[in-house]
């Protein structure tokens, strides 16, 4: 029976609704099989055949080492041990140093909240990298500038950048245990942290990143792009890991739900199908689909059921790390387009087919209809 020469079938197809639900049912039920290999089975196995443990605890070595480095060269400062490589916070005390030098200038009539803050030249980060560290005057100069004249927060006078008087009253009350800021103070310690420091601090860290440059210390073995190469390497290998891990965890998951269960069971379904009791015929004979067609449904689920991959991932790092597994997101990018071409076929198609089943030539219709064709052929009585 040639399909493409026929408006209707002998037989009545279930609803798109229906086929959408069955569609999105093995779909989920897909990924959440893969999830759970995933992180139960698959992963770790991986990391005891990698030697994962070792590996991550050189990664927090590496990362302490080069982030020690800025400490040893006084271009970052912690006021609690605990938190010395915590970043937001290690980062907001040297913004905080940073700030005092330009706000602290005369004595003030509270106790300061620590005794860090105020005139310390190396507190003012910036200038002892470009003055102290580099001896390249010209360049701070020019940076300071750079980034001053969006806001005009300073003023310069003598060579030296000062905080003007008005900014400086504002954000004064920071420093003292017993005062409180204004909102006005509050959005200006935030603005001189986003446009100022933050930007400079940025450049320091971009031009030490500059293997002609690079950052050193008598006390570590290795210099700061050394230790961040090595802590990368690291990286790649975590990634590589997982990513592997999610892939292997997929074909699993898709052999386990759309060609072991269906050979298994004797009505050939998949675990959605068997739910609502939906046969899957071939289009000529109205029997149920050879062996051949089932490893073309495994096929295209394996290749194009991905869009949910790049999240397998998500109960080991961070949802904004996800992203930085680049072959993940790419599978499940493409994976989603080919899934909405697929269901908009659906929807055109007379017979609410997919295209997996148009590629496996079979349909899928309800249990009771399938039993009145087979009476109806003779086949049962």
């Amino acid at each position: 029976m040639e399909l493409e020469n026929k408006k209707y079938l002998d037989i009545q197809p279930i609803s798109k609704g229906k086929r959408i639900l069955l569609y999105l049912g093995d779909f989920f039920i897909n990924f959440i099989v893969a999830f759970v290999f995933f992180g139960v089975a698959i992963t770790p196995l991986g990391k005891v055949m990698t030697n994962y443990e070792t590996k991550s605890q050189l990664f927090e070595k590496y990362e302490k080492e080069r982030i020690d480095i800025l400490y040893d060269n006084e271009l970052i400062f912690y006021s609690d041990e605990v938190y010395k490589y915590d970043q937001n916070i290690y980062m907001k005390f040297t913004y905080d140093c940073f700030l005092s030098y330009y706000v602290l200038t005369s004595p003030v009539e509270f106790k300061i909240s620590n005794d860090r803050f105020g005139q310390n030249e190396s507190n003012e980060v910036i200038k002892h990298y470009y003055s102290s560290i580099r001896n390249n005057d010209d360049k701070y100069y020019d940076l300071f500038s750079k980034y001053n004249d969006k806001v005009g927060y300073f003023i310069l006078e003598q060579e030296t950048f000062k905080l003007k008087d008005e900014y400086r009253i504002q954000l004064i009350e920071y420093f003292n245990p017993m005062g409180e800021m204004s909102e006005v103070g509050l959005n200006l310690y935030d603005d001189l942290a986003s446009k100022v420091f933050f930007a400079l601090f940025g450049e320091i860290l971009t031009e030490i990143s500059n293997e002609n440059v690079d950052l050193w210390s008598h006390k570590r073995q290795y210099s700061y792009n050394e230790y961040t190469k090595m802590a990368e390497d690291i990286r790649s290998y975590h990634l590589t890991l997982l990513t592997i891990c999610a892939f292997i965890s997929y074909l699993l998951s898709s052999l386990l739900v759309y060609v072991i269960y269906p050979l298994v069971v004797k009505s050939k379904r998949t675990p959605t199908m068997s739910i609502f009791r939906i046969d899957r015929i071939n289009i000529y004979d109205f029997n149920k689909p050879k062996k051949v067609s089932l490893f073309i449904l495994f096929i295209y689920a394996f290749t194009f059921n991905f869009p949910f991959i790049m999240f397998l991932p998500m109960t080991l790092v961070s949802f904004a790390y996800l992203f930085q597994f680049s072959a993940l997101v790419s599978f499940s990018l493409v994976s989603l387009l080919f899934n909405i071409f697929s269901l908009i076929v659906l929807l055109f198609d007379s017979f609410s087919r997919t295209i997996s089943d148009k590629l496996s030539k079979t349909v899928l219709i309800s249990e009771a209809d399938l039993l009145e064709i087979y009476k109806a052929k003779g086949y049962m009585e």
